[in-house]
């Protein structure tokens, strides 16, 4: 009797860690399959960022595009001109300018003229149509001239073409708010 008990008892010692090693296999398994599951979607959520990092420098591109396309405007020669003063680039905004606006460099960028500026910041600028075969563009900007006098200005800009682009012949003030 203590034979069968005995073997009894080593068949169900044997069951159980057959069962059990089974078992161990299937969460082995399990986890692999987790892992390999996890790893997937890793790279699917990579992949997704790599397409929306893409659009976005799409997007960057053709809005730099856009804006090389717009610096060849007339508003974009307005804005470029004010721009330039503000950074006190004087020669780039003479070269928006015609000859017979202009003057002579050194006439245009003394404190005078406008040599005095320090900064400037652009409200509005746009486009309004054409008066008598120039392009005109409104702007709305205040000019920092420590030298002479601060104020915001609001001004016709009357351009001409230029090669593919514009330059200013003509500004006209329509109200200046000087501080």
């Amino acid at each position: 009797m203590k034979k069968i008990i005995l073997l009894v008892l080593i068949i169900s010692i044997n069951s159980f860690f057959g069962c059990r090693s089974d078992a161990i296999k299937t969460n082995s398994e399990l986890n692999q399959n987790n892992t390999q599951s996890s790893s997937d979607e890793l790279k699917k959520k990579e992949l997704d960022l790599k397409e929306k990092e893409l659009a976005i420098k799409e997007k960057e591109l053709e809005k730099q595009k856009t804006q090389q396309n717009n610096l060849n405007s007339p508003e974009g020669v307005v804005t470029k001109f004010i721009e330039s003063l503000g950074k006190r680039d004087f020669s780039a905004a003479f070269g928006l300018m015609t000859e017979k606006r202009r003057g002579s460099y050194s006439n245009f960028s003394s404190t005078k003229a406008y040599g005095g500026i320090a900064s400037t910041k652009i409200f509005s600028c746009s486009y309004t149509g054409e008066t008598n075969g120039k392009k005109e563009v409104i702007a709305d900007y205040e000019s920092i001239d420590p030298v002479n006098k601060s104020g915001r200005f609001k001004q016709y800009f009357y351009l001409i073409p230029f090669n593919d682009s514009f330059l200013i012949s003509e500004i006209k003030n329509i109200g200046i708010e000087w501080y």
